[in-house]
């Protein structure tokens, strides 16, 4: 699906610096599932993680899904709330991991 796309998929992915930690932002109409990640990403910033590591966050409806699947494709760490926006977590790089909240 991702070559059908037009985003390259390799067999051994050449590991990615720096690593990044991406937040999905508003990710549902369901209030309740909508996530503050604002405490989570200033923990990880007061932590010190190092040059090598970049956090970033993405409201990924803004985005389209070949844009969604290249800003995913460069994730160590993805991190959402349940439900329908989880389903991007399917673009991650073999390897990375996703943190799902509920």
């Amino acid at each position: 699906m991702m070559n059908n796309m037009g985003v390259p998929v390799t067999d051994a992915p050449p590991p990615i610096t720096p690593l990044k930690i991406i937040f999905s932002e508003s990710s549902s109409k369901a209030s309740y599932r909508n996530m503050d990640w604002n405490g989570r990403i200033k923990a990880l910033q007061k932590a010190d993680l190092g040059s090598d590591v970049v956090i970033e966050s993405y409201s990924f409806k803004e985005y389209t899904v070949k844009e969604q699947m290249e800003i995913i494709g460069q994730a160590a760490i993805f991190v959402t709330a349940c439900g329908g926006g989880a389903v991007t977590a399917t673009f991650l790089r073999r390897g990375a991991s996703v943190i799902i909240y509920y």
